[in-house]
């Protein structure tokens, strides 16, 4: 296998990305490789392909994403695959989510996740200093109590505690490989 600049997947240097950012993307057809990285405003993102998942399960901000497909470029003219999807139930690395949705991506399009630094997770129930991991449900992070053993790779550490919508401040880790 080829490893590229920034690991096996790519990084991207030159972005084609909206005024308004990388939550914005949501592209018909690939516009950047698919699967590289990037770094915006103080963050790490990744640009991916969406897909519902077999239980047609939409993606909302601050959704897990786990990985449907993934398949590096075997050579420097292969197309990689990096699909994700917020369906729990259809994650090839089961419970390890890859990344943290911006937006509300159509289906089969391709969009950014993030991957590294603070980011807005949707995960029930938080406060302040759980450790953020992956979970069975759909479209949302679990945590594990701060203090506790850790029975998951964990993806995150919460800064604040949730809003009324579920959602969380959080300084994401282990998803930039």
């Amino acid at each position: 296998m080829t490893a590229y600049a920034g690991g096996v997947y790519g990084e991207v240097t030159t972005l084609e990305l909206p005024a308004s950012g990388p939550a914005a993307v949501n592209h018909s057809t690939a516009k950047m490789p698919i699967g590289a990285k990037f770094r915006w405003n103080g963050a790490v993102y990744r640009y991916v392909k969406h897909s519902t998942g077999t239980g047609a399960i939409a993606a909302v901000i601050g959704a897990a994403a786990y990985p449907k497909a993934l398949t590096p470029a075997a050579s420097a003219t292969a197309v990689p695959v990096f699909t994700v999807t917020p369906d729990a139930s259809d994650s090839v690395l089961g419970k390890l989510p890859v990344g943290v949705y911006l937006g509300v991506p159509t289906d089969t399009y391709f969009c950014c996740i993030q991957i590294g630094g603070k980011a807005t997770c949707k995960v029930l129930g938080a406060v302040e200093g759980d450790v953020l991991v992956g979970g069975t449900a759909d479209a949302a992070f679990e945590k594990i109590s701060e203090g506790s053993n850790l029975t998951q790779i964990p993806v995150g550490k919460v800064m604040e505690g949730a809003s009324s919508s579920s959602l969380s401040s959080a300084m994401l880790m282990n998803m930039d490989w």
